[in-house]
């Protein structure tokens, strides 16, 4: 039987239905379409074809799938296949499914100088097999998101095109060695866990440390520290040791990258934190050996320790500050955050403590011999620079010892009779004495000024100079007697506790059997050599919490200090505790209210004081300010020293050429009251230098002066017991908020008088179609035309600033 004939089938191209070639071949598929056109920067009126891009996906069971965007680069020739680089290794002895190769970034392939060549072209060298071309997250990329999108419609937002970057590493890890991706980050996850246990042990003994360090426990303290640093320690190896290379890739991925340099950051702050503690540990628990060393070579060490120690708690710092509080469990993010608050206020207390070093050596004769004038202050009776001066002392020091510390027992009154020249005193001083004496000299509010004055008033009594002056106001007596415990003087039979120190010795000062004998302040002439005995000889723990009560005490003025020496003046007065009246320029608005008791006795124990400041800013840009001032007497009428009427000569210091533009509150003690100067007294110099009339205001009788810069309304305010007193000043400051411009910059400066218990309010408030873009101070918060700034004790000098800008308006 005869065979039947077999006809062979051709395959044939399923576009162009021609054998010899398939759908990826055809040369039909690469034609390029006449409207296709494009041009390149090199040649603008010249139209080229766009070719297309193409794809190949080497051991795949189906066919390829034709793309409108393909490219023939099998010719080698091409400067497209020159431009392509590999981002895989050439070859692997791994099956490998997928090569990617990436083309460098452009706009459009037209950018090449050299066309792409037609697809008919053939190179006689093959591709290689592991060749892949696609432009950068073009191609797959692109159809990746798209089907990532499409499984995860309910998620777009993860996947972004910001949050691609991280799908090369998942790729990587999960497709290609899912085996090992998944043991990877089992391991990762687990000793995430490990990191947080790490960490949560150190910063617990880490709060036992400090509090151990605070008591003064120095084992417990060493104990503690030394488990903290062995916590941290643990979890920065296992962080950077075992998970050093994952750890890089897992930081550019969601959520566990975020924990692990979160929780990195949280490790590092606390190892930073327990090695600080460490440093001022280890000079505190040695310190206790060097009782027998001078004052200034105990405070060296201490200070030196704090300087090992700053940049440690400042990096510390930056690491909680960077640290993102959504890793912390959501039960402990309120304690993060006060953390964080607290520690931070820490770092500064002991950057100031860390400052304290050039000062200290010359106030303590670490340059040689000095000698000093310290006057204590009573805030309870207010002066410009703090309170009334009704005692002083003479301390001479050499190389960290005191040789001699007298407290003359008739306080200030003593240089009465020794004064050899006779002033007249500032107007409102006549109410009290008619010429100007020793007790009254600290009446201008800048220290320095008022410093110089009383060395002069010293110098024309005693025939003494002397190398500065400090100014120490009674409340720095509390804070002593906090550090060191009670103080007993057994003659007397009484105990200064911090909380009645200052009424049992105000008591006793007033009605004592010494003050018949015009030696009222024999109480302190006696209890000095016990205090200064109890201070100097303060070691460890005690010594530190001394530096760091002084350090507040400078900070809120209630230590001042000048110096003569130029050098150690312009230190003290960078550190901000010369007490003087800080300079301002341009757009700073000013604000500084002194109370000046004259004839009230000890009432301002109990007055409170409410600063309100509002800053009304006109269409024009003009700023009308309106400070409003409530003194509320809290005293009981006919208590003795405290039950008395508050008489306070107010002085509010402003911007230089601010206009007056109403003020009422105000109420004067009689005429009858004042006493006329005597007639051999004469002007003072300095008071005509540092007060410059300006006027009188023909409706309040308020007197306007010039002084340090700044003009300053003065009149009088009296309170009775029970009663409380509002005065309101209403004035345009000499600068405007904007002119033609369309933001605004303002900044307000607000300072405290020492001694003075105020509580400060502001408000600023633009016209409409202004909007605040930034603002920086003590709680100063934007609203939607201004920002205000919230009630708050005024502690120590602050400075709040406001940007502004103008709407879009349509």
């Amino acid at each position: 039987m005869p065979r039947e004939k077999s006809y062979r089938q051709l395959r044939r191209c399923g576009t162009c239905q021609k054998a010899g070639h398939n759908k990826a071949t055809c040369p039909e598929s690469g034609r390029a379409c006449p409207e296709a056109l494009i041009t390149t920067p090199a040649h603008p009126r010249l139209l080229i074809p766009a070719p297309p891009l193409k794809f190949f996906v080497h051991h795949v069971s189906h066919p390829p799938v034709a793309s409108p965007h393909i490219i023939d680069t099998r010719n080698s020739e091409t400067s497209v296949w020159k431009n392509v680089k590999a981002s895989a290794p050439e070859a692997s002895k791994k099956p490998l499914y997928h090569f990617y190769h990436e083309l460098k970034q452009t706009e459009s392939i037209a950018d090449y100088e050299t066309p792409i060549p037609n697809s008919k072209k053939t190179s006689d060298k093959k591709p290689s097999r592991f060749t892949t071309l696609q432009t950068k997250w073009g191609g797959v990329g692109d159809r990746l998101k798209e089907k990532i999108k499409t499984r995860f419609s309910k998620q777009p937002v993860l996947f972004s095109n910001i949050n691609l970057r991280w799908a090369v590493p998942v790729i990587v890890l999960v497709i290609i060695m899912p085996r090992a991706a998944w043991g990877y980050f089992t391991s990762l996850k687990n000793d995430t866990e490990i990191i947080a246990k790490h960490s949560q042990a150190g910063f617990m003994a880490l709060q036992e440390s400090t509090n151990a360090l605070k008591r003064a426990n120095f084992e417990e303290a060493e104990t503690t520290t030394a488990a903290a640093l062995q916590k941290f320690n643990e979890a920065t190896t296992l962080l950077s040791q075992k998970h050093q290379w994952l750890k890089t890739i897992a930081s550019t991925l969601p959520f566990v990258g975020e924990k692990i340099t979160g929780r990195e950051k949280l490790v590092i702050a606390g190892q930073k934190i327990a090695l600080g503690n460490s440093y001022l540990l280890d000079s505190l628990s040695n310190d206790t050996t060097l009782a027998s060393s001078t004052i200034i070579n105990r405070l060296n060490k201490i200070l030196a320790a704090v300087d090992y120690a700053l940049p440690n708690y400042q990096m510390a710092l930056e690491q909680l500050e960077a640290a993102d509080p959504k890793i912390i469990p959501v039960e402990y993010q309120t304690t993060f955050q006060d953390i964080k608050k607290i520690f931070g206020a820490a770092v500064h207390d002991v950057t100031v403590l860390s400052a304290l070093k050039t000062p200290l050596r010359e106030l303590l004769g670490g340059n040689g011999r000095r000698r000093f004038l310290i006057i204590f202050q009573n805030q309870h009776e207010l002066r410009a620079t703090g309170g009334f001066m009704g005692s002083y002392a003479i301390m001479e020091v050499k190389n960290g010892q005191i040789n001699s510390f007298n407290v003359p027992p008739g306080g200030s009154y003593d240089v009465q009779g020794q004064l050899d020249t006779y002033l007249i005193p500032p107007t409102p001083l006549l109410l009290n004495n008619k010429r100007w004496e020793f007790q009254d000299a600290n009446w201008f509010p800048d220290f320095p000024t008022s410093a110089e004055k009383i060395l002069w008033f010293y110098r024309h009594s005693r025939g003494i100079s002397v190398d500065g002056v400090i100014a120490v106001n009674s409340s720095v007596l509390e804070r002593i007697l906090g550090v060191f415990g009670p103080l007993v003087d057994h003659n007397r039979g009484v105990t200064l506790q911090a909380k009645n120190s200052l009424a049992i010795l105000e008591k006793i000062i007033e009605t004592g059997p010494e003050k018949k004998a015009n030696k009222p302040k024999q109480i302190l002439t006696d209890l000095a050599p016990n205090l200064l005995a109890t201070t100097l000889n303060a070691t460890g723990a005690s010594l530190f919490h001394l530096l760091e009560e002084c350090a507040a005490a400078l900070e809120q003025k209630e230590i001042q200090i000048y110096s003569v020496d130029n050098v150690t003046e312009d230190s003290i007065a960078a550190l901000g505790w010369a007490g003087a009246i800080l300079p301002t320029q341009g757009n700073q608005d000013y604000l500084l209210a002194i109370n000046t008791n004259i004839q009230g006795e000890k009432s301002d124990r109990d007055m409170k004081q409410t600063i309100s400041h509002q800053s009304l800013i006109q269409p024009n840009g003009e700023i009308i300010n309106t400070v409003t001032i409530t003194r509320e007497h809290t005293g009981a009428f006919g208590e003795k020293l405290y039950g008395t009427t508050n008489i306070d000569y107010l002085r509010l210091y402003v911007p230089t050429d601010s206009t007056l533009l109403s003020v009422g509150g105000f109420s004067w003690p009689d005429d009858g009251l004042f006493r006329a100067p005597d007639p051999w007294t004469r002007p003072d110099s300095d008071l005509i230098k540092n007060e410059i009339e300006v006027g009188i205001d023909p409706r309040s009788g308020t007197r306007i002066t010039k002084e340090f810069g700044k003009y300053a309304f003065g009149n009088w305010m009296i309170t009775e017991p029970g009663k409380t007193s509002r005065l309101e000043f209403v004035y345009r400051l000499p600068f405007k908020a904007f002119s033609d411009t369309k933001t605004s910059a303002l900044q307000l400066v607000a300072q405290r008088q020492s001694g003075s218990e105020t509580s400060f309010e502001s408000q600023i408030i633009f016209p409409d179609g202004w909007e605040p873009v930034w603002q920086d101070g003590s709680n100063l918060v934007p609203a939607w035309n201004g920002a205000h700034i919230p009630n708050q004790p005024l502690k120590r000098d602050t400075v709040w600033s406001l940007l502004m800008k103008k709407k879009f308006l349509p």
